[in-house]
């Protein structure tokens, strides 16, 4: 037994030997197995989850819209808030602000275009123009008439200013209640559309005659077309001030230069005819008014009154108006003022027989407007002399520019220069005759420096003694 235990002890011994290397070698791949598994990514043994992008369809709101002249529609781009560049094919129909916003300028068809990530999306724009049937009307109480619009796709919504004088259904039936003025407005979008309505009884409208007719219906055409419901009171008189100012001359013409058909149809008047038309606009624009008989300047005059909300001013819209005429200008020295300004100007009247002008909340009305005359008068003028070549950038280019007109034989020359750091009318001509060469006696004339801006215009001319 003992001999056969110590046999297999030496088989066993001599095996492990035989197989030392392998079971070294075992060891080892596990050891570097483990190293090798330590350094490899971990997502080889995760399961990975890739999920699908998603992403919102870019497009324009709308393919095709229709804008009445003078209203607002906005556009947007849908599915990304990537910057968008908007532009319109035809600025003559339409117009498209930076944020989309398209405005309608005339009737007809454009195309409003937004490109946004290198691709550009497309809407045809149709702007419309309605048109009222009819502005000025002359009624009868208990009659009816029928107002339409057409030109336009939209909704018109219907109201009247005064339901005692006249009503009107959604579909615009007109129907004539009492004695008095009514506006009518059509609404459609945003824009109004106004119609003026005189009503009569039976037997004062067959008493017209047929140049009061004409008369009353031109001055209601008049304000359908030119006064908005978004007017101040201040602006309706504004308007009419200036009205008769741009569309009158003053003159003597005839006896209808005394009247209302002097001014609308003759364009020609006198004082009683620009105060007489006044006083029918503010009638038909429902402002309280006063007819004023007085002197002016120690001569016969008429004028009017104007009630605000704190009180009645005087309006001479003749004296406003410059003689000779000028085509295109305003003046307000006599636009709404009270009594003591009324007499400073050489006005008189007979104080007893009409309400006194003490208000004063709108006095500062004339120079706010006069201001706003000149600003544009001087932004025409300074673009005209731009446009002619006659406007400099600096004072000192004056004297280079007369040197080279003085040299082609003009006598007096007129430029405009900024009015910043300007050097004298003497340094100019010194410099004139410096280029010339000439170092003898000269003598210049100059018309006053006139500011227009941040301008001066020099109109100047020098002559050079031998």
């Amino acid at each position: 037994m003992e001999s056969t235990i110590k046999k297999w002890h030496r088989i066993f011994q001599s095996s492990l030997c035989k197989n030392r290397k392998k079971l070294l070698i075992f060891p080892l791949f596990l050891i570097l197995s483990c190293i090798i598994a330590s350094n490899l990514p971990f997502r080889c043994f995760e399961s990975e989850y890739v999920f699908a992008k998603t992403t919102e369809e870019i497009k324009l709101s709308k393919n095709s819209i229709n804008v009445i002249v003078g209203d607002k529609t906005k556009l947007t781009i849908n599915g990304t808030k990537e910057k968008v560049t908007w532009s319109v094919k035809d600025k003559k129909i339409a117009t498209v602000s930076s944020s989309g916003y398209v405005k309608g300028v005339k009737k007809g068809t454009t195309t409003v275009s937004a490109k946004v990530l290198g691709k550009t999306y497309t809407c045809k724009v149709t702007v419309e123009r309605p048109v009222l049937s009819c502005n000025s009307y002359l009624g009868v109480i208990n009659n009816e008439t029928t107002l339409t619009v057409s030109g336009t796709t939209k909704k018109v919504a219907w109201t009247s200013s005064n339901e005692k004088v006249a009503t009107v259904t959604k579909n615009g039936k007109v129907k004539f209640l009492a004695k008095g003025n009514v506006v009518i407005t059509a609404t459609v979008g945003n824009q109004s559309y106004y119609s003026y309505c005189t009503i009569y009884t039976s037997s004062d409208y067959r008493k017209l005659t047929k140049m009061e007719k004409e008369v009353i219906n031109k001055i209601q055409l008049i304000l359908a077309e030119n006064i908005t419901s978004h007017m101040t009171v201040v602006e309706k008189i504004r308007f009419v001030h200036d009205y008769l100012v741009l569309h009158t001359e003053y003159f003597e013409y005839s006896n209808r230069s005394y009247h209302p058909e002097g001014v609308l149809f003759d364009g020609k008047a006198v004082c009683q005819g620009y105060a007489e038309t006044f006083e029918l606009f503010m009638n038909y624009l429902s402002i309280e008014n006063r007819f004023v008989v007085g002197t002016g300047g120690g001569v016969s005059h008429a004028w009017n009154m104007v009630k605000l909300e704190d009180g009645w001013y005087h309006v001479d819209s003749t004296w406003d108006d410059p003689v000779p005429d000028k085509e295109g200008r305003v003046l307000y020295t006599y636009f709404l003022l009270d009594d003591k300004q009324m007499k400073s100007l050489r006005h008189k009247w007979n104080e007893k027989d009409y309400p006194s002008c003490n208000a004063t909340k709108f006095l500062t009305m004339k120079d706010l407007y006069t201001q706003e005359v000149k600003d544009l008068e001087d932004e025409k003028l300074i673009k005209e002399y731009q446009k002619n070549g006659n406007l400099l950038k600096t004072w000192k280019d004056y004297s280079k520019e007369y040197v080279k007109r003085y040299q082609q034989g003009e006598e007096w020359i007129s430029l405009m220069y900024p009015q910043k750091d300007a050097g004298s009318v003497s340094e100019i001509a010194r410099g004139v005759a410096k280029l010339l060469g000439y170092y003898g006696t000269f003598n210049y004339e100059y018309h006053a420096l006139r500011e227009v801006g941040d301008y001066y215009i020099l109109n100047m001319r020098i002559s050079f003694l031998d």
